[in-house]
């Protein structure tokens, strides 16, 4: 988990520390940020959802890209992607609020670490796509 938020501190221009102290830290304020900039919860929600635990709620591996797909679509895809992580994030946000379980604690944090550095790959893809 230190890795991946020193790696988001580091793209980032922040002070490394491989912390978030709390949402209104350095670090806490861009990630807020990011979430913000990237993710609107009432455009491209998707039905449905799990309760389960991290043990349960893997996210599925992104899908191959088609060889014929263009610009537009690739963007669209992206986008997709980013808005069913960003669900997943929230959900489990909302699960390390809910348990006092170190181990629980542990697996989330190092999830959310994963997706994190997921939706900054998403952002250099679509920044990269926009800027053609």
């Amino acid at each position: 988990m230190f890795d991946g938020l020193e790696k988001f501190q580091k793209a980032n221009g922040l002070t490394v520390d491989g912390a978030v102290k709390n949402k209104d830290s350095e670090t806490g304020r861009a990630l807020n940020k990011a979430m913000a900039e990237y993710y609107n919860p009432s455009v491209r929600k998707k039905a449905g959802g799990t309760q389960d635990g991290p043990e349960e709620a893997k996210l599925p591996p992104a899908p191959p890209e088609p060889p014929d797909e263009s610009t537009e679509e690739k963007i669209e895809r992206l986008l997709d992607e980013r808005d069913d992580i960003a669900d997943e994030i929230v959900d489990l946000r909302e699960q390390m609020g809910n348990t006092n379980d170190h181990d629980l604690l542990g697996e989330i944090q190092e999830k959310l670490t994963d997706l994190f550095l997921r939706v900054g790959e998403i952002t250099r893809e679509l920044i990269e796509l926009r800027s053609q």
